[in-house]
């Protein structure tokens, strides 16, 4: 995990190929195919108190945040946003858990549960984010996340940010 604490920013990329991004709403969080955008880039914070949970902030200056609230009524996956909490607690903490060897992890909330993409292609779960529960017997629950370090000044990193 040391690579995680030294990143200044990172880019998540799910199972699915697909990149978490911060939507433009200021508030919401889904996945994309296109990891070149400002929305795909989260700032790392480190957490003094804690040297193995860390916090996400996204282009907009906002948190990745683990919500209480069902994603849908009678889901029990509970949402995923972006959010600029008044106190920053354990809903903005985040437990990078290594998978193998290399950049995957899975990112486990303080309550235990574990970030999701999913992946069902029919709405509303189409490109959702949500955390629950891990179900080991389930593919890509929790999701296994590559961490990628954007590249400094690159050109299509210039055009779109």
């Amino acid at each position: 995990m040391e690579f995680l604490k030294q990143a200044k920013v990172v880019r998540f990329r799910s199972h699915h190929n697909k990149y978490l991004l911060a939507a433009d709403d200021e508030v919401s969080v889904w996945q994309n195919r296109d990891g070149t955008v400002k929305n795909a880039r989260w700032t790392v914070e480190l957490i003094s108190q804690n040297s193995n949970t860390l916090r996400f902030k996204s282009c907009f200056g906002k948190y990745l945040t683990a919500l209480s609230t069902p994603c849908l009524l009678g889901i029990k996956s509970k949402k995923v946003l972006q959010t600029l909490p008044r106190t920053l607690d354990s809903i903005v903490e985040w437990e990078p858990v290594s998978v193998t060897k290399g950049y995957k992890v899975k990112l486990k909330t303080a309550n235990g549960q574990y970030l999701r993409a999913n992946g069902c292609s029919l709405p509303p779960w189409k490109d959702s984010i949500s955390h629950d529960n891990p179900n080991w017997r389930k593919p890509g629950s929790p999701t296994e996340i590559d961490l990628t370090l954007p590249k400094q000044n690159s050109p299509s990193d210039k055009e779109k940010i």
